[in-house]
This record gives structure tokens, sequence and C-alpha cells, in this order.
């Protein structure tokens, strides 16, 4: 649930769609590589560790009947195989893992919208959508002082009402349901 929004400048929105764009081919370029490097089909799926690093920990087993050297099967996922630790070329697979980008488009943001904050105990993590061509950032608690006054109002962001927010969703699911 979001308490306060943040609009983007249009300039903004587009400087961080075409940035999302490019880190979204980058990985996908760099899992490419390390795939066929690791002698995998190109269609092979990728798992990561959890949604917030988003590091690529493993791949689905194409042949269950066979675990490529260097490898082993997960524990928690007996249809995936990841690094074997225990042996010098699965560390060496998981560096090569550990070495892929991951397209975080929180990250990106423009104008020093941070990418997580810390406001009092809770660290709290924005949410990221581009809406009606504005790109939304919102926050389950108000900003911090210190972090508000850095972050370029009026030139990069606008802090907006949250109707305004929820009529740009609404406009976006119905715009989505229009072309399905």
């Amino acid at each position: 649930m979001v308490e306060v929004v943040y609009r983007a400048t249009k300039a903004a929105t587009s400087i961080y769609s075409t940035a999302l764009k490019q880190a979204v081919e980058d990985r996908k370029a760099a899992l490419a590589a390390f795939l066929d490097k690791q002698g995998c089909h190109p269609d092979t799926e990728v798992y990561a560790h959890d949604e917030g690093t988003g590091r690529v920990i493993g791949v689905r087993n194409s042949h269950p009947d066979a675990t490529p050297y260097g490898w082993r099967v997960d524990r928690r996922h007996p249809d995936a195989i990841v690094p074997n630790l225990r042996t010098k070329h699965g560390k060496k697979i998981d560096e090569q893992l550990a070495g892929i980008p991951h397209a975080n488009g929180r990250r990106l943001l423009p104008g020093e919208m941070p990418d997580h904050c810390l406001a009092g105990h809770v660290l709290m993590h924005p949410s990221v959508e581009v809406l009606g061509g504005h790109l939304y950032v919102g926050w389950p608690k108000e900003l911090p002082d210190k972090i508000a006054t850095q972050l370029g109002l009026g030139v990069v962001w606008e802090e907006v009402p949250l109707s305004t927010y929820y009529l740009a969703r609404e406009a976006a699911e119905v715009e989505e349901v229009g072309r399905g």
C-alpha cells in the first residue's frame, strides 16, 4: 500500500524507460552467453534466489538423467540445477552467475530518487510503474526530510495526490483490458 507518490516528468520517464530497456537487453545477452558457454539449450529457464536481489543461482535441468560437471541438483527445486560449491569448477560457475547484471528498475530511477530508504526502523522499497507515459514511484510512508529535500522536486519529480496515481492506474487497466 502506498502513502506517498511521486511522478517524474515526461523527459525523465523517457530516460528511465530507455535505461531499463537497455538493462533488460544486457541481462538477456549475458544470460544467453552464459547458457551457450555451459552448453545449455538457449531456451533454458533460469531462476533467481529471491525477487529482491534477482541474482541468478541456477537453471532448469533440461536433462534430468545427467547432471553436468560442476553442477548439482537443487534440494528445494528438484527440477533445477545449481553450481556445486564443493568443487573448483562449481565455484567458477557461481562467480560467472554472480557477474550477470540484474535489470533492477529501482536502481535506475532519475533525479536522486533512492531505490530504498530507511525511515525510522523500517527499510522501505518503492513501487515503480510507468502509467500513461509518466513514471510513478510510490512509498509506503513519508520519506525522511533529508532524502525528500534531495529529490529535485519541481525539476524531475513532483509529489502527486493518491487520487491522481489511482486514476492513472485505472486508466492503464482499462487500456489493457481494451487491448486484450
